[in-house]
């Protein structure tokens, strides 16, 4: 056998192509593993599986890692050569009829599109901006990646508008909890909508896929467009695709399966894959953070009586004093009379 040094990805025990979720949850499940109260202590691993995931995770420094790779890479499969060159000949003799009498693999089928308009039509909403003067705009629509947390679009949106997520029937408000100026895209909070998340899609989208745009029309149905995949190309944050569909900003993309691939973007047809760690952070409840908790104000004192301080007996009202017998004076002085300091009114 060939010795090759481990990598962050074997790590985390995770492909090279491996999305941030499965990173992520890879993480979480080997940090739960090292951490355990009945695991023995093992602060050099759990300090590996951190850098992996920090690395991994982070698009400039996973891709500097990448390149890194490339070097080791060719050395390792320098090493191996001499090996595949000499079962080579053993496979190629006895291995064509296999091949020749292997059927292809059975590519996966399309759901129908009624299936996949059932299943995201709850997460599908229409956002629309309230101004000062009460005047309602559409933004455009909005789709639901983690509990009351949406994707929609910035375009428009002023500071001091109120934003509504509109799924028949209800009406939520909602805030800004993120923006994406360069992509023009931003993370709402939406406290009750009741959706279900769209799961991220696994695969890449390649020319000639048939894709679904999710919009909703203006009486709040959500329909599906069908379209094909015309151009796959990079972008500054991710990916862009392009596709025959015409949907609103802030309308989701769905591959065959009805799983989430992007985002549409300014420009009609095209989507932008959402980015990473908005997918990351939605895996986890939101929580709103609740204000502290005022201290109780003091009882008020009654007309006449005297301010005291913490700890200090109230003084008797002298007004109501006026009003008693002596005798019931003297049991009250005597009550509220203070504590002897010396033996000799220990006497008195």
């Amino acid at each position: 056998m060939v010795d090759r040094k481990e990598t962050l990805y074997d790590v985390l025990g995770v492909p090279r192509d491996a999305k941030v979720t499965d990173i992520t949850r890879a993480y979480n499940r080997h940090k739960s593993q090292v951490t355990r109260d009945d695991a023995a202590p093992d602060l050099k691993r759990e300090a590996k599986i951190k850098e992996a995931y920090e690395t991994l995770t982070d698009p400039e420094r996973r891709e500097a890692y990448d390149r890194s790779l490339i070097v080791p890479d060719r050395k390792y499969a320098s090493r191996i050569r001499g090996i595949v060159i000499g079962v080579a000949g053993v496979a190629l003799a006895g291995g064509w009829l296999v091949f020749m009498r292997t059927p292809a693999a059975p590519t996966v089928k399309a759901r129908p599109s009624e299936e996949i308009l059932n299943d995201v039509a709850i997460s599908v909403a229409r956002v629309n901006s309230i101004d000062m003067s009460g005047q309602m705009t559409p933004v455009g629509d909005a789709f639901v990646i983690g509990e009351n947390v949406l994707v929609s679009s910035c375009t428009g949106v002023s500071p001091t508008a109120q934003l509504v997520v509109m799924i028949p029937p209800r009406q939520v408000p909602a805030r800004i909890l993120s923006v994406d100026d360069e992509l023009g895209l931003c993370r709402l909070v939406a406290q009750g909508t009741g959706s279900r998340p769209l799961v991220p899609s696994r695969n890449e989208a390649k020319t000639g896929d048939l894709v679904y745009a999710a919009k909703v029309g203006d009486a709040g149905k959500v329909s599906l467009e069908p379209s094909k995949v015309k151009l796959v190309s990079f972008a500054p944050k991710g990916k862009m695709i392009e596709t025959g569909a015409k949907a609103s900003v802030g309308s989701p993309l769905l591959d065959a399966q009805g799983l989430l691939l992007a985002v549409a973007t300014k420009g009609e047809g095209r989507f932008v894959t959402i980015p990473p760690l908005w997918i990351t952070e939605a895996l986890e409840p939101f929580k709103e953070e609740k204000p502290p908790t005022p201290e109780p104000a003091p009882e008020p004192q009654p007309a006449g009586a005297q301010p005291t301080a913490p700890g200090m007996q109230p003084q008797p009202n002298q007004d109501a004093l006026k009003h008693i017998t002596p005798e019931q004076r003297a049991r009250l002085e005597k009550a509220y009379r203070p504590p002897p300091d010396t033996k000799d009114d220990w006497m008195k």
